[in-house]
């Protein structure tokens, strides 16, 4: 005979929690997985007829979009962030270009469209695999986060984060870098990003005048790229500091989506008005403060007048001016035909680059693509003409199709990094304002290894110099004990500026 038990009153069994995975549920997210893929096959008719490997891409480029929305308020996602550029720049704008009829003049890409995709959709796949694989995310869901609410700054924080405000300002805006040797010139460069450190620091914190601060630094960005007529840095700071607003304001997803918008149509402003505010430029002599104006009211015009935003010229050049995969198609035709594969060498020139100072090696390799681009490509640069392959294009270049494992690797080292930001993170979430400033550089898909390396090189030294020696920061938190994140990542202790 079998003894029937009965639970005892107040012993039901707890309901099993869900696991999460990348910061989402489980069950979520492999939805989402499924959706990707289907929405990717759902667009064969439009790219059937060109390349099969183009509907990976697409389906990649779908799933990032809905994971940076999901997670939009737990972490700032650049991974996220930049597998997107990634995909628009050398898919999405190649796989439109290859659309176009004929008589239509843009930048014409040198191959087929098969061969081309062959290799940049495995590779761009394996970068973002390989930044994902180190952010796992939590295995539990965790209950609301201590980061929600405002973060006290203490006096010394504060003062810090003024300093580096404040101080960095001029030399973002190049008023004392005349007075620094050549040598010294990127190290004024690292200066003046201090003030979007301190400002996004401020922005987590949500501390009193944090609108102001950010709205002054921005600003100051803008009057910098209008003098220039360089707009790509601007449109990514100020993605980077829309990422943090929403990251701490737990903004609602329709405004995630408005503010996207807003931004493309932004881009596509600044593309029509760029050519015609440069010529302007070049024949007058207005001061900074006269030509952000000028700018200002040109994007403006074109913003609200959809007759010029969408008029077929102005779609073109947006469309030549987001693909970047002409210049990886050069680099795949070029390459080994006319040039061997590098078989390393840029990135060992580049790691050598970013070990030395250049005071202590003038010789060493200048950013811009002035030496490898043309070797790799036969794409000649003219004057002051500064452009690069891209790290998808370098890997080409020096592997040939094993440039898509080189991709993986090139990913899983900056996911690494972002995992690194994201285990302090659980001791303060004050310590995301230190990741732009050190992998800025890699958000942009134009740039090479050379000029990545040497960023990320010498702004982990400075941070490491200001998180040690600065007050405030010297005694932020930023390890939590390894029992406590493996049974609940992401909850951590209180989260104070201190």
């Amino acid at each position: 005979m079998t003894a029937t038990t009965f639970p005892l009153e107040g012993t039901a069994r707890r309901p099993r929690a869900e696991r999460w995975r990348y910061f989402v549920p489980a069950s979520t997210f492999s939805r989402a997985l499924f959706g990707s893929v289907l929405a990717g096959m759902l667009l064969w008719p439009t790219y059937g007829g060109i390349s099969a490997w183009i509907g990976p891409g697409l389906a990649t480029a779908v799933f990032l979009a809905w994971h940076l929305l999901a997670v939009r308020s737990e972490l700032p996602w650049l991974p996220g962030l930049l597998g997107l550029l990634v995909l628009l720049m050398d898919v999405i704008a190649p796989w439109l270009v290859y659309l176009l009829p004929r008589d239509v003049p843009s930048l014409p890409m040198a191959l087929p469209a098969p061969d081309y995709f062959g290799y940049v959709t495995p590779a761009i796949m394996a970068f973002v695999l390989g930044m994902y694989l180190p952010l796992k995310g939590p295995a539990r869901r965790t209950p609301p986060r201590e980061a929600e609410k405002p973060i006290e700054l203490s006096g010394p924080m504060r003062l810090a984060l003024n300093a580096m405000i404040y101080g960095g300002l001029p030399f973002r805006l190049a008023l004392l870098a005349h007075a620094l040797p050549n040598s010294l010139q990127f190290v004024a460069v690292l200066a003046g990003y201090q003030c979007y450190v301190g400002a996004f620091a401020f922005t987590i914190a949500r501390a009193p005048g944090w609108r102001w601060r950010l709205l002054l630094v921005v600003a100051s960005e803008i009057i910098l790229q209008s003098y220039g007529g360089q707009f790509l840095e601007l449109l990514i700071w100020l993605s980077l500091a829309g990422m943090m607003i929403i990251y701490r304001s737990r903004t609602p997803r329709w405004m995630f989506v408005v503010g996207a918008v807003m931004l493309f149509v932004l881009t596509m402003a600044l593309n029509g008005v760029k050519m015609g505010f440069r010529e302007q430029m070049r024949e007058s002599n207005d001061d900074a403060a006269a030509r952000s104006g000028k700018l200002g009211g040109a994007v403006l015009e074109y913003a609200t007048r959809p007759s010029l935003l969408f008029s077929k010229t102005n779609l073109v050049f947006n469309l030549s001016r987001f693909n970047e995969g002409w210049i990886i198609g050069r680099v795949l035709t070029w390459t080994p035909r006319s040039e061997p594969y590098a078989k390393g060498e840029t990135i060992v020139t580049a790691l050598a680059g970013a070990a030395v100072p250049r005071f202590m090696n003038p010789d060493k390799v200048v950013a811009g693509g002035f030496v490898f681009l043309t070797r790799f490509s036969g794409i000649e640069l003219v004057g002051v003409t500064s452009m690069n392959y891209g790290i998808i294009g370098e890997m080409y270049a020096n592997f040939g199709m094993g440039g898509i494992i080189a991709c993986f690797v090139y990913g899983l080292l900056l996911g690494l990094l972002f995992a690194t930001a994201r285990r302090w993170s659980l001791g303060s979430p004050l310590w995301w304002a230190w990741v732009p400033f050190i992998i800025a550089p890699a958000i942009s898909p134009e740039l090479s290894t050379a000029e990545i390396l040497n960023h990320v090189a010498k702004a982990s030294l400075i941070a490491w110099m200001i998180i040690w020696l600065a007050p405030g920061w010297s005694t932020l938190p930023k390890r939590v004990r390894v029992a406590r994140t493996r049974r609940a990542e992401g909850m951590g202790p209180a989260a104070l500026g201190r």
